[in-house]
């Protein structure tokens, strides 16, 4: 699912220059990518939440961060062009593709 929704927001990302440019592309593709595989994104967010290892700890943390590391790049390149002020490149981006919990 995560390589699904990383094929799918590639060409929107690919076609933009700028770094805002990729960010508004990267929150309009993302957001039709939700609209698109919602029942699908329900199940693999219970999968991901409450799947771990006998020690506890989540199964699948590492791998869920690989969508968030493309955002962070472009979130740095932005701030290092002047595009963006300064903030936490990972924070933005875990807030930015962390699902809703309002219904």
């Amino acid at each position: 699912m995560i390589d699904d929704w990383a094929a799918f927001i590639k060409p929107y990302l690919d076609a933009e220059t700028t770094s805002a440019d990729r960010l508004a592309a990267y929150i309009r593709s993302r957001l039709a990518y939700l609209r698109d595989n919602q029942s699908r994104l329900v199940a693999v967010a219970e999968i991901i939440v409450n799947h771990r290892a006998p020690d506890g700890k989540p199964v699948f943390a590492e791998r869920d961060a690989v969508p968030v590391a493309e955002l962070v790049a472009t979130l740095r390149a932005g701030q290092q062009a002047g595009e963006f002020r300064a903030f936490d490149p990972k924070v933005l981006a875990m807030t930015i593709t962390q699902p809703s919990t309002v219904r």
